[in-house]
């Protein structure tokens, strides 16, 4: 004899229509993040050079670093090695062809790494050690109020180009940083007048 066993699903009481719909609201598609560029206006996604106006190309000739956080801003820790170097090195690629010239440094994205990244990667790793969390605040003033309360002489604070309240943030903070004696300067130069020598495959969140 064959048994046939179906098993239902029988709520405990009756749901609406409208509850049951509300469960699947958080399946909906979000719409990319868009900003604008700030040398041109034109629409771009975060973290991305340009295509009208090329504008990191703008900020590297007026002497500021400009150096990698990978092509497409993955954590590249959850990658296999063939993926981490397509990352970094396609962003080499790019970087040259807009510079004419190398990459010197590597921030790698949400600050993650671990032993493959370091023996794969072929630049000194930058993180930092000031975090405004400018990203989740979005509040100038609490960003101001975060930098002035922590910094000190060799830190490097991390902040973020794509929010209108980290440019007004830093509109106010960097007057008063050099009222208290502070030269803001490249990670590069940092690291030159503190003595480092910035090594290939190595993490650096200062310079003291």
């Amino acid at each position: 004899m064959k048994l046939d066993l179906q098993l239902f699903a029988v709520p405990a009481r009756r749901v609406s229509k409208t509850a049951k719909r509300a469960r699947r609201t958080h399946l909906k598609k979000e719409a990319p993040t868009v900003v604008t560029c700030p040398n041109c206006g034109a629409p771009l996604m975060p973290h991305r050079a340009c295509t009208k106006c090329g504008s990191y190309k703008g900020l590297y000739n007026l002497g500021m670093e400009v150096s990698s956080h990978t092509y497409s801003h993955k954590n590249l820790t959850s990658l296999s090695k063939k993926e981490m170097e397509s990352e970094l090195n396609s962003t080499d690629i790019i970087f040259k062809e807009i510079t004419k010239d190398e990459i010197s440094l590597v921030r790698p994205p949400y600050g993650s790494y671990n032993k493959q990244l370091s023996c794969t990667i072929k630049h000194p790793i930058i993180l930092w050690n000031v975090d405004t969390n400018d990203w989740l605040h979005k509040d100038e003033e609490r960003i101001y109020n975060h930098i002035i309360e922590n910094i000190s002489d060799g830190d490097i604070v991390l902040m973020h180009d794509l929010y209108p309240t980290t440019l007004e943030a830093l509109k106010m903070v960097l007057p008063v940083l050099r009222q208290m004696g502070y030269k803001i300067t490249t990670v590069s130069d940092l690291a030159n007048e503190k003595g480092y020598t910035l090594e290939n495959g190595i993490i650096y969140r200062f310079f003291k």
